[in-house]
């Protein structure tokens, strides 16, 4: 994933993947109890489209990437970090692993591998 496509998933998505979920909802903006520290009254928002956040108890904000460097306390310049943190938890890495050509299957995978595409192939003649 790069920077681009981390920016446009959405916050309330990661938010409720990372286990927290909004106390309100007003005006289609999302508030919540900041993940940053304990309170009792929801001071972190949401925007409605989902690509910013703002934490009024510290007066402090920004987009997704923002978001993850704070979370996880990596540096501020942590971008490539931040986008491996949210490709683990979008499970992007697999999506993005490159298909292995058949000749890179080991003899006992391409066996087996022969063995299903024969199973598939009679199927169709049955």
């Amino acid at each position: 994933m790069n920077a681009n496509q981390a920016k446009q998933l959405h916050l309330k998505e990661l938010l409720s993947r990372l286990g927290y979920e909004a106390k309100r909802e007003d005006k289609g903006e999302f508030w919540y109890l900041s993940p940053f520290r304990e309170e009792s009254d929801a001071s972190f928002k949401v925007t409605r489209d989902g690509k910013g956040w703002f934490d009024h108890g510290v007066g402090h904000g920004g987009n997704i990437l923002d978001f993850v460097i704070r979370y996880y306390n990596l540096p501020e310049n942590g971008i490539r970090e931040a986008l491996r943190k949210l490709d683990g938890i979008w499970g992007y890495s697999e999506l993005y692993a490159p298909v292995r050509p058949p000749e890179a299957f080991s003899e006992p995978a391409r066996v087996e591998q022969d063995a299903v595409s024969s199973i598939h192939s009679a199927k169709k003649w049955d």
